[in-house]
């Protein structure tokens, strides 16, 4: 593959690196383009709060350093510095280093009861993961590598998916609390990587009753530190299964919005913004109504609208085993299922998998090759199988969230 004009992303982290291979066509090779660039100086990123106390936004700073104007080399030929400061879940140079140099962090997030929101540190985490919970309800999965939040909140009890994910993302798993036969999953997959609220004292999780909406949130720096000093394997995981490119695929479909619909109570929206290039959030409002009109979902500790440079539908096999006893079927998807991709405004078809239990998914697009995500935080929203995706308008699309 040639080098392209200077200035285009092509921050490869390729399944070549692990072993996998990509199931036809030719691949990424060795010697295919990785950007690197001189780290831009950047705003120190906020230190851990010392009191359940929600900064100011103006505290709140990113480490997350787009990479513009870069200049391409060859894979063969990146040192091992600039390498050490790509983080490969966001395809970004990170301004300080050793955060990567850890295991991620996911929190557990609550979506219902709606008393919970808004939520807070959903801005500030790499990835987010989003399911399905039962009885028409969801709840969210944060990762934070990158950076840190000094409130993740409202944290909430363990599901099995979670150490699926965690596991995929070579991650720590922080939780309120969880059912018995969730626990036992938890603790066989993740042994001591599992940290639920009634293990760990505050700092790093602080509050009380767990199974409150508003009870409990995560310093997610302070479970780093925790991790550190309990003997805990904390060492970087290998996380290279993500392609990102500054420049859009050229086969997408213009799409502007994407509604994500459980039920008429429990509603999302994704609308990109093309001035920040952005995908911003919206949420059901809960009011005495019971209209629920959809609104800007805020995040407490930015006060900024909850913003993803890609959105990323995941359709996958759902297994209930009661109305609120779920798991989903990630590992061991050799084979492939339907993915469907959001970025810079345009919509692709593709496929996920998952060849490795203990790597992230491999993303294809639809000539199965890498699909390459845009340069930044990514949100994923694992759908049951059997639901429906349908056109609302030209460039509005509607997933109805279903199961057998």
């Amino acid at each position: 593959m040639g080098l392209r004009q200077a200035g285009i992303l092509g921050f490869v982290f390729l399944a070549l690196l692990s072993g996998c291979m990509f199931p036809t066509g030719k691949g990424l090779q060795t010697g295919d383009v990785i950007a690197t660039a001189q780290i831009p100086t950047a705003p120190a990123p906020i230190s851990p709060l010392e009191s359940p106390v929600i900064p100011d936004a103006t505290q709140v700073l990113s480490s997350r350093v787009p990479i513009t104007g870069a200049s391409e080399v060859l894979l063969t030929g990146v040192d091992q510095e600039t390498l050490s400061s790509l983080n490969p879940l966001t395809g970004l140079l990170v301004s300080d280093p050793s955060k990567l140099n850890r295991r991620p962090v996911l929190t557990k997030i609550s979506n219902f009861p709606p008393e919970g929101r808004p939520h807070a540190g959903l801005s500030l985490a790499d990835i987010v993961f989003e399911y399905y919970i039962g009885e028409y309800m969801n709840r969210f999965l944060a990762l934070y590598y990158s950076q840190d939040t000094p409130k993740a909140w409202p944290l909430r009890s363990g599901r099995l998916i979670d150490a699926q994910l965690t596991n995929l993302f070579g991650g720590i798993l922080v939780y309120g609390n969880a059912d018995p036969r969730v626990e036992t999953i938890i603790t066989r997959d993740l042994y001591n990587r599992a940290i639920p609220f009634k293990l760990a004292g505050c700092p790093p999780v602080c509050g009380e009753e767990t199974h409150s909406a508003t009870g409990v949130w995560v310093d997610t720096a302070a479970i780093t530190e925790w991790a550190d000093s309990h003997e805990m394997d904390n060492l970087r995981p290998d996380l290279t299964n993500f392609v990102f490119d500054a420049a859009p695929p050229s086969d997408g479909i213009p799409v502007n919005t994407v509604d994500v619909n459980y039920i008429e109570w429990n509603r999302g929206q994704w609308k990109y913004d093309p001035g920040s290039g952005q995908y911003l959030r919206f949420i059901e409002s809960w009011d005495e109504t019971k209209t629920y009109p959809l609104i800007p979902l805020i995040d407490q500790v930015t006060n900024q609208q909850v913003n993803y440079s890609n959105v990323v539908i995941l359709f996958a096999e759902y297994i209930e085993y009661s109305p609120t006893y779920h798991d989903a079927v990630l590992w061991d998807n050799s084979t492939g299922k339907r993915a469907i991709y959001f970025r810079d405004g345009m919509m692709y078809e593709g496929t996920w998998m998952t060849v490795d239990n203990q790597k992230p998914f491999l993303l294809l697009d639809s000539h199965n090759q890498p699909m390459r995500l845009k340069p930044g935080t990514t949100w994923f929203i694992i759908a049951g199988i059997s639901s429906t995706f349908s056109p609302v308008s030209d460039d509005q699309y509607s997933l109805l969230f279903s199961i057998p």
